[in-house]
């Protein structure tokens, strides 16, 4: 894992986050993808953070799709469009911004084409 980044989880989902973002912006970003997040405790690790959601059962039978992008995934309702999907990820991971959307059986995958700038 490079210095610069932390590593933020949430149930089996994990993502690698710029150091210089605090685990409550992580959290607010990863909120439009996972909204029960909201009133979620966060919990230091050695890495970065954990994300724990306390009680109830409201939408555990909720259909999610999973969406990845490098070696990070996610799940999230699958209400949500991957378009919305990759604009909540785009706060944590800046470079998603103009990433290509590749339908997956489960969900999406996001992809970054190395530019030609100049």
């Amino acid at each position: 894992m490079s210095e610069d980044v932390k590593i933020y989880r949430y149930g089996s989902d994990s993502i690698e986050a710029p150091s210089n973002l605090t685990a409550a912006e992580v959290k607010d970003a990863w909120t439009e993808v996972h909204p029960e997040l909201e009133n979620a405790d966060i919990v230091a690790t050695e890495t970065g953070a954990e994300f724990v959601v306390r009680g109830g059962t409201k939408g555990s039978d909720e259909e999610v799709k999973i969406y990845r992008y490098g070696s990070d995934s996610i799940e999230a309702p699958s209400n949500l469009t991957a378009a919305e999907v990759k604009d909540a990820w785009t706060e944590v991971h800046p470079e998603l911004e103009n990433a290509d959307i590749i339908a997956t059986e489960t969900g999406a995958e996001f992809v970054v084409r190395g530019g030609t700038k100049g």
